[in-house]
């Protein structure tokens, strides 16, 4: 396998970095931005090391457990058009949170956690509804119930949003 385009994305993802930390509300130089790594003193050390660096790194990890999910699902599903969307995984995270909301749930914690507890619930109702037809695991099936799945879970975020007091 050649190295060359490997290297290109490694030069291509350095310059995105450099970009990223060099953009904001302070235009920074690319010179500017490496004074302020290497140099400890100064508004320009202060605004790379203390706010962009972090951000920077931050979204490009984030960036990358998203790609990374994303295949994983596919490869998971053995279809390529596998997405959030399509499998019914966003209308039950959402309706999740909706309903934590609707029920003026106090602690930080108990919106994620109940996004989390109905995308899984989500799931597990379209990887059982796809098994109606038999014992296999029907790609085509499995799509049409996650959509299915999927406006039903909006249908009932609209209807908790509309008779919500919250």
């Amino acid at each position: 396998m050649r190295p060359g385009p490997f290297v290109l994305l490694g030069v291509v993802v350095a310059m995105s970095l450099v970009v990223g930390v060099g953009l904001g509300a302070v235009s920074l130089a690319p010179s500017d931005v490496w004074q302020g790594l290497t140099r400890g003193e100064g508004e320009a050390a202060a605004i790379v090391r203390q706010l962009r660096v972090p951000r920077v790194l931050l979204a490009f990890a984030v960036g990358g457990a998203l790609a990374l999910s994303g295949a994983a699902l596919q490869a998971l599903i053995r279809n390529p058009l596998a997405d959030p969307y399509l499998l019914g995984l966003s209308g039950g995270a959402g309706l999740g949170a909706v309903v934590a909301l609707a029920f003026r749930v106090g602690s930080i914690w108990a919106v994620p956690a109940a996004a989390f507890i109905g995308a899984l619930s989500a799931v597990a109702l379209v990887y059982r509804l796809s098994l109606v037809s038999g014992r296999r695991l029907d790609p085509r099936i499995l799509l049409l119930a996650g959509v299915v799945v999927g406006a039903f879970a909006g249908a009932l975020m609209s209807a908790i949003i509309a008779l919500s007091e919250a």
